[in-house]
């Protein structure tokens, strides 16, 4: 409460400031009852994602001075996007702007109509914080939460590669993917011990993270066969996904070559095998002169 202080001759009075009391009292009655912000999208799933701030005034209160404010904040800086005075259109700035539809409406209510953010085609950099405030010339109460737009793997592979006889290399791999992912690698008599890997991981130029773990593993320590797990996981988005392989232990598995790729080439109106031998070739070719000239005799 705040107070006054009169001095009058030898005397000193104290006087509440009733009216600033009544306007406090009256104020604390402005609060947010919920703020509603989807946890996590997955990009490309939803044309459009409401954010709505539902608050509530005192009955037979006249809000005066009312504003409804939106601040985005990606990296621990609070930056404004949205406000709305009621009786005027609404503003969009920044990050936001052309990403709105502003005719939206969360209530019928004309102290709240334009409450709510409704965000067309989310995409991954609208991933962050977003802070509502409501304000009169009285009070100011607000509330933030966390919006993730993530976007899985375009690939999840492991694979295994033999250094020698008696170890073996692998490497779990995991790209295009947002937000920050985890990645780990573990074997089937282990299930909850994942495996001491390397991990490296490297944001590309689209804003997404491809991230790779590798362990190197002798073979005396593994059951055969010993089947090898990989799997990612996007904390923020409660997302995971798995794959694996079977790997044998004991010396490189010898690989049949492959028979060589037959294509064809032209020769003189004719398709002969590329693969064909030359005395056949020559043949061929002496046999296709015999017959043209055969025909020029005619």
């Amino acid at each position: 409460m705040g107070m006054l202080w009169v001095r009058g001759a030898g005397a000193t009075v104290a006087i509440g400031l009733v009216v600033v009391a009544l306007l406090l009292a009256g104020g604390t009655s402005l609060q947010i009852d919920e703020l509603r912000v989807p946890e996590a999208i997955r990009n490309g799933s939803e044309e459009s994602v409401i954010l709505d701030c539902d608050y509530s005034l005192q009955e037979n209160e006249h809000p005066t001075g009312l504003v409804v404010k939106w601040f985005f904040n990606e990296k621990d800086y609070p930056t404004p996007v949205y406000q709305w005075i009621p009786d005027q259109k609404p503003q969009v700035f920044g990050i936001l702007k052309g990403r709105l539809n502003l005719d939206y409406r969360a209530s019928d209510d004309k102290f709240k109509m334009h409450r709510a953010l409704q965000i067309t085609n989310p995409s991954p950099e609208l991933s962050g914080d977003y802070k509502c405030t409501v304000s009169t010339f009285f009070n100011e109460t607000s509330q933030s939460k966390r919006l993730i737009v993530y976007v899985p793997e375009k690939s999840l592979e492991v694979t295994q590669t033999k250094n020698d006889n008696a170890a073996v290399n692998v490497t779990c791999s995991a790209e295009g993917v947002y937000p920050e992912p985890v990645i780990v690698i573990q074997r089937q008599e282990r299930p909850d011990s994942p495996e001491e890997a390397l991990v490296q991981q490297i944001r590309n130029d689209e804003g997404l993270y491809d991230i790779y773990a590798s362990i190197v593993l002798e073979d005396k320590v593994l059951e055969s066969p010993t089947t090898f797990f990989c799997e990612l996981t996007i904390p923020e988005a409660n997302y995971t996904a798995k794959t694996s392989s079977i790997y044998m232990p004991g010396p490189p598995t010898t690989t049949t070559e492959a028979p060589p790729t037959t294509s064809t080439e032209i020769v003189a109106g004719t398709s002969l095998p590329v693969g064909t031998s030359g005395a056949s070739r020559s043949l061929a070719t002496w046999l296709l002169t015999l017959l043209m000239m055969a025909c020029l005799r005619l």
